[in-house]
């Protein structure tokens, strides 16, 4: 049950990140994003 909540939070994070940079992409920070997603 516990991996079943982490695995929603990860996700319920990058349907966030996808929402952001879909609908605000003129202020985020590309770089960020890549190195964000690089350690992942």
């Amino acid at each position: 049950m516990e991996l079943e909540y982490m695995d929603n939070a990860k996700n319920d994070q990058l349907i966030g990140l996808r929402n952001r940079i879909v609908h605000d992409y003129g202020t985020v920070d590309l770089n960020i994003v890549f190195e964000t997603l690089k350690d992942e």
